[in-house]
């Protein structure tokens, strides 16, 4: 197959999908499939344990498609501790939440920490990108910071293979490199 229209994720620094998409020329869109709120008690404690809360603590939980021209290209499920952004709404989780944050919330986006797999799309994450079932997509498994690194969000999320396309730049070897004998 031939790939067109390949949409760049950056791995140097965080780049909203709104930003990315229209950067590509593309239109970006958001089909929102869930909005509210939980309790951390509710939510996988592995979870809990990347957000840093309590038991008590209120989140949001999104899960989104994000759209390129109108064509699925990910899927979201995303939790937020809400009483970092207690003002978010539903629709703010329409558009882009990097958005949101710095300037609705105020708050400054510092960083996170991102682990990337290749993944098979099971039958239910297919049809929210409209693929088949088994199509190659890359998962991603991220926490978001702010103020340094006070976390905001956990996301996992799926991206479909076929439309993206990962870069980084990575220097070269060490000074400890440089000491090794062969």
């Amino acid at each position: 197959f031939v790939r067109e229209g390949v949409l760049d994720y950056d791995l140097e620094r965080l780049v909203s999908f709104t930003d990315k998409a229209k950067a590509s020329g593309k239109k970006p869109g958001t089909d929102l499939i869930e909005f509210r709120k939980v309790t951390a008690a509710e939510v996988d404690p592995q979870i809990t344990k990347q957000l840093r809360v309590s038991a008590e603590a209120v989140l949001f939980y999104l899960e989104r498609i994000r759209l390129a021209d109108g064509r699925p290209v990910i899927f979201e499920r995303r939790y937020i501790i809400a009483a970092h952004c207690p003002s978010l709404t539903k629709a703010d989780a329409k558009g882009s939440l990097y958005a949101a944050w710095t300037t609705k919330c105020r708050l400054q986006i510092t960083g996170a920490e991102e682990t990337i797999r290749a993944v098979n799309a099971t039958a239910a994450q297919a049809k929210h990108l409209q693929v088949r079932r088994g199509t190659a997509c890359f998962h991603i498994a991220a926490t978001g910071f702010i103020s340094g690194e006070q976390p905001l969000w956990h996301e996992e999320t799926l991206y479909r293979a076929d439309v993206y396309e990962f870069r980084n730049r990575i220097g070269g070897l060490g000074a400890a490199m440089g000491r090794l004998s062969l």
